[in-house]
């Protein structure tokens, strides 16, 4: 059943409806803010952003919202067309026309005065209602207020020994404190009256004052649920606030409440203060989002004439729609397709077929692009009829054929007989043709306009014979072709053709040998002896070789390094014969080295010593003697020692009498001291502490013993009863001896039970 408690002298009381519960932190930082707060609206200012643009029905963009100022909430509409209409960038949905969206935002007014009675709990515990039981003990009594319980205090320790100690949210000393219940129940309710069709925003602020398990609270509207739960933090005396904002529609009553919909028993623990509800204004900023469907508007489409030249067409297009700055490029599909100003909307289109054009519209930063056909056709016309024009009787030989130029002809192709070289490039009108060696007497063409149209002629001539006389000539040299052609002309017929086959005549030829001791006499000559008469010249070769010349090697030895070497000498030759060369090479003979190992125990006796001893005849010996360092017999020990004097590193000698002294090292470590932990407990706190003792040991390190005693809590027993006298209330205290352990402590707490009142109506005849 829910308490009533006191009612207020005022006579309106507020409540609010939220579309969505949020807290400062959620609105502030998640939008950035306009520049001054100067031309503020009702202390909040909206901008939607600049006009965008999206391509095609379909097409989607983000919007971007601004606000200044302290807003309470913000959304956009309609809220249909967007993936969220509660975020301050949301996207469009599927959009098929321009559309133009409002961005809300929703600020308190700065006038407007709050509807809330008592919300700061300063008047005490009146002008709400509360399923919760009023706990009124105050300080000074060591008070532990139970579960479903609630009191309005300045400290929550003042009401609950466990309550952590807070100040409450403004200075003013006053707060609502609350021990929750095991079930959801409605902790805080209060009904105002409201202006239909109006903004008002909803506030307050929650702070946990036990840790464990913080408050989960739901707001209600008339028993609407508004928007998500809100989690207190598990901060103790950490304020916060959290906010909604609601429409009142038709409603000109309402009543709002805070539910904890947390239903545990340990912790969940709070207080709330300052709850607030204001009458709201909104500032709104409009965009519109503008639908680029781009249209292709062609001015005509004229037809290519095949028998023109390039086979070209001039083209005026032109965009349709909303936006600016068109873009266009022209694309070519077939081979053979050129354009002109292909970035343009006039160009020039060389060839029949299909183009693609690139088109573009820009509306501020939205660019859209979109692809057209467009076919060009041809009116078919064939080229006009060539005639070919050549002799009708042809000699052996070079020959030219034509026809007439004409501008329709895009490509010549000519067909030659048999055996007939072409000697001139073949796409022409007029080409040049050697028919000396033609099987056949007929030359055809083949014409094709800028169409690929074709139209053919064909010419047939005779081919004349020529008379032709060869003859053998002899010669004793031949430079160039191996037969000459000379024409002798003949009036009236073909020229007669004389080809003289030249035959190289046998040359003398002589070869000599002879030979030379000096290399630049050596090698090949050639001399030519005139011939006599008809003879052809004498061609004599001569060769010479190098006659061999005698080389000598000698080897020797010297002890003296300046005396090696390779020495070179020449012996004349006698007669024809060639010099004689002698190479001698000294080498050094190698010196005489021992080497000699020895060892010392003195340092200033190491080292390499050098002697050399002299060899008379010989080379001299020398000795290389290496004397070494014994290294030093050195022993290392350990020992252990409970006494810190006797710990450290020491160092003796032991002194050898054939080798070197031995040196031992001696490292004494520290025994440690064994210790014993120790826990005990004791219900006297006189006997709690950290306590030291030793026990000695004979033969090694004493044991230090340490034993900590703690303090037994005492047992704390709390206990409800109830009473009909008020001299029975209140909380009592008691305490339970125990023999064995503690004894423990039993709080009674003793309600007064109401006194049941009955209200009975009758009626008298008798005025007394």
């Amino acid at each position: 059943m829910k308490q009533q408690v006191q009612e207020p002298s005022v006579d309106q009381q507020p409540i609010i409806e939220a579309s969505d519960v949020r807290s400062a932190d959620e609105l502030g930082p998640a939008v950035p803010t306009l520049e001054t707060e100067s031309s503020l609206v009702c202390g909040v200012n909206a901008s939607a952003g600049n006009d965008l643009a999206v391509c095609a029905p379909g097409g989607s963009v983000q919007l971007s919202g601004f606000f200044g100022g302290q807003a309470i909430d913000f959304y956009w509409e309609p809220a249909n067309l967007l993936n969220d209409p509660n975020i301050n960038e949301p996207v469009t949905t599927f959009l098929n026309q321009t559309t133009t969206f409002t961005f809300t935002v929703v600020g308190t007014d700065p006038d407007a005065p709050n509807l809330v009675q008592n919300g700061s709990f300063n008047q005490g515990n009146v002008g709400f209602t509360s399923n919760y039981i009023f706990f009124p003990d105050g300080p000074g009594n060591n008070p532990a207020m139970g579960e479903a319980r609630y009191s309005v205090v300045s400290d929550p320790n003042d009401i609950h020994f466990g309550f952590a100690s807070c100040n409450d949210q403004d200075g003013n000393n006053s707060m609502m404190v609350v021990n929750a219940a095991g079930t959801v129940e409605e902790i805080w309710c209060q009904t105002i009256l409201v202006d239909q069709q109006t903004d008002y925003n909803f506030s307050a602020w929650v702070a946990t004052v036990v840790e464990t398990s913080p408050a989960l609270l739901q707001f209600t509207v008339n028993g609407f649920t508004l928007g998500n739960p809100y989690n207190a933090t598990n901060i103790n005396c950490d304020w916060n606030e959290f906010t909604a904002s609601w429409n009142s529609g038709n409603t000109v009553l309402a009543e709002i409440c805070i539910l904890n919909l947390n239903t545990a028993l340990g912790g969940n623990d709070f207080a709330i203060d300052n709850i607030g509800f204001f009458e709201s204004c909104t500032s709104t900023d409009e965009v519109t989002v503008n639908i680029l469907d781009l249209e292709l508007d062609i001015n005509s489409l004229p037809t290519i004439d095949c028998n023109e030249p390039g086979g070209c067409v001039d083209i005026d297009v032109s965009l349709q729609g909303t936006g600016d700055l068109d873009e266009y490029q022209w694309l070519a599909t077939l081979p053979g397709q050129t354009i002109l100003n292909d970035d343009t909307s006039t160009p020039t289109l060389c060839g029949a077929g299909q183009y693609n054009l690139v088109a573009s519209r820009r509306i501020g930063q939205t660019e859209c692009t979109e692809i057209f056909q467009v076919t060009i056709d041809d009116n078919g016309a064939p080229p006009p009829a060539p005639t070919i024009v050549g002799p009708n009787e042809l000699c052996p030989g070079e020959t030219t054929f034509s026809v007439t130029a004409n501008t329709a002809y895009a490509n010549y192709d000519w067909d030659l007989p048999a055996g007939a070289v072409l000697l001139s490039p073949e796409d022409s009108n007029m080409i040049l043709v050697d028919v000396a060696n033609a099987t056949e007497n007929t030359i055809c063409l083949d014409v094709t306009n800028y169409c690929g149209n074709t139209a053919a002629d064909c010419f047939t001539f005779t081919l004349l014979p020529a008379d032709t006389i060869t003859r053998d000539s002899m010669v004793c040299q031949i430079i160039g072709p191996g037969s000459l052609i000379d024409t002798i002309v003949t009036p009236g017929s073909c020229d007669t053709i004389v080809i003289t086959q030249l035959n190289l005549m046998s040359a003398d030829t002589i070869f000599l040998f002879e030979s030379s001791c000096s290399p630049a006499d050596t090698g090949l000559v050639q001399t030519i002896l005139q011939g006599q008469g008809m003879d052809c010249d004498t061609l004599v070769l001569t060769t010479t070789t190098l006659l061999p010349s005698d080389t000598i090697f000698i080897t020797e030895s010297s002890c003296s390094p300046q005396d090696t070497g390779l020495f070179e000498t020449s012996l004349p030759g006698q007669g024809l014969e060639c010099d004689t060369t002698v190479f001698t090479t000294v080498t050094l003979s190698p010196a005489d080295t021992v080497y000699v190992a020895d060892a010392s125990c003195s340092p200033q006796d190491t080292g390499v010593f050098v002697m050399t001893i002299d060899g008379g005849l010989d080379c001299d010996t020398v000795r290389i003697t290496t004397v070494e360092l014994i290294p030093l017999d050195t022993i290392f020990r350990m020992d252990a020692s409970c006494m810190h004097s006797d710990t450290g590193l020491f160092q003796s000698v032991i002194p050898h009498p054939e080798g070197c002294d031995t040196i031992v090292f001696t490292q004494v470590e520290l025994i440690p001291l064994d210790t014993i932990f120790r826990m005990d407990a004791s219900c006297m706190p006189g006997d709690t502490g950290l306590f030291q003792s030793v026990i000695p040991h004979p033969e090694g390190c004493d044991t230090i013993v340490f034993t900590q005693v703690e303090l037994i809590p005492l047992d704390t027993i709390f206990r409800m009863d109830a009473s009909c006298m008020p001299g029975d209330t209140g909380l009592f205290q008691s305490v339970i001896p125990h023999p064995e352990g503690c004894d423990t402590i039993v709080f009674t707490q003793v309600e007064l039970i109401p006194l049941d009142t009955i209200f009975r109506m009758d009626a008298s005849c008798m005025p007394g």
